[in-house]
């Protein structure tokens, strides 16, 4: 009987890299009898789609219109964006070789709308293997606010990001649902890829493994979920050009992660152990925090002061939104305001405003410390 490999991620493990590699090695696939499907449309801004996240979610989920990459690559015809992906979708699953379908958005589709996916596979007589790999309950609420934060979405550093309804959903819909702690996939002597490889039957070193990992600091996540605060990527249901995102352009400048500070962790720490206990109990301990990670404040400013030695993708329509986000960040975090009103300087260097608030942020800070000495 016919195979398809149904990969629904999770976000975060190594799923992009795994999309890239079977992009990159196509023709092995095939050669091993394995089609992965790329997607194409003219409303698409992106051709040859690896990540089947878009063509499903768009297709399966109800929501095309809103779904925020639809909504960023500004699509005028939806309906005509479903057609090219669904007669894609069927000419592959016509070719009668077995298939691989790889989507960490998968994993999000309501159960009515994973049962229509599934439907639509066994119609065309596939064996269903669905594997998803998850990370612990801590891991993927740190990984997960990141993602949304650079993104563009005004999420909260500290938001609580749950797995527990999406495991359920896929649990209910297809029982036999393969799930691997991250952890374990990493130990793999190829790494995630690797493991992924093996899963759907190939041989990993005949491939060359990509590695699409983005290296995003602690810092820049902090200051773009500040920036967010004033304008997020999309506004009122549309792809908003005025929003800015502060990417990391040279990942060897950072070296911290993005995880949450001892302090932030508090707010969370109830729905954490929760998880984690619900992991334990129906995943299994190999799916828990072995431990929590926590990080130091004062490393911010040491990468944002780095960051500023060499902006050299910054404008001056950037100054706006980091002179803002500064400002907003004046009350709570003077250091970090600080060294965002230095980055809008970067981008606006004659700046008047800016100015007076550096030599007004530097007054204050310089008082603080002489009182500390005092003491």
């Amino acid at each position: 009987m016919k195979k398809l490999y149904l990969h629904m991620g999770f976000h975060k493990t190594a799923t992009s890299s795994f999309q890239a590699t079977c992009k990159k090695n196509i023709d092995k696939l095939i050669d091993a009898g394995i089609v992965y499907p790329l997607f194409n449309s003219v409303q698409a801004k992106t051709k040859n789609i690896a990540n089947h996240s878009i063509p499903f979610f768009s297709l399966y989920s109800g929501h095309a219109v809103n779904y925020h990459i639809n909504v960023n690559w500004k699509v005028e015809d939806v309906s005509a964006l479903n057609q090219d992906y669904k007669a894609e979708w069927q000419r592959c699953l016509s070719l009668g070789f077995n298939i691989i379908i790889s989507g960490e958005d998968i994993s999000y589709l309501n159960e009515n709308a994973l049962k229509e996916l599934k439907n639509v596979i066994e119609y065309y007589d596939y064996d269903i293997i669905p594997i998803a790999v998850v990370r612990s309950p801590y891991e993927f609420s740190c990984s997960a606010s990141q993602q949304m934060i650079m993104g563009g979405s005004q999420a909260s550093v500290t938001a609580f990001h749950s797995q527990i309804g999406k495991i359920n959903r896929i649990k209910s819909v297809f029982p036999k649902t393969e799930f691997i702690p991250f952890k374990q996939s990493c130990e793999h002597e190829l790494g995630p890829v690797g493991f992924l490889l093996d899963k759907v039957g190939v041989n990993p070193e005949d491939f060359i493994i990509f590695d699409t990992n983005e290296g995003v600091s602690n810092a820049l996540v902090r200051a773009q979920a500040t920036i967010n605060r004033d304008t997020s990527r999309i506004v009122d249901g549309r792809s908003n050009d005025n929003w800015r995102s502060l990417r990391n352009k040279d990942a060897g400048c950072f070296n911290s992660k993005f995880l949450l500070t001892e302090e932030e962790f508090e707010t969370i720490r109830e729905d954490i152990e929760k998880e984690n206990q619900w992991f334990n109990d129906i995943l299994g301990e190999a799916f828990t925090d072995k431990s929590i990670k926590f990080s130091d404040s004062s490393t911010v400013y040491d990468e944002l002061a780095t960051y500023l030695l060499t902006p050299e993708d910054l404008k001056d329509k950037d100054a706006d939104s980091l002179r803002d986000a500064a400002i907003q960040l004046e009350h709570t975090d003077m250091n970090l305001a600080l060294n965002l009103m230095k980055l809008a300087s970067k981008a606006r260097p004659h700046g008047p405003f800016i100015k007076r608030k550096l030599a007004y942020y530097r007054k204050v800070l310089s008082e603080k410390t002489t009182e500390h000495n005092d003491e």
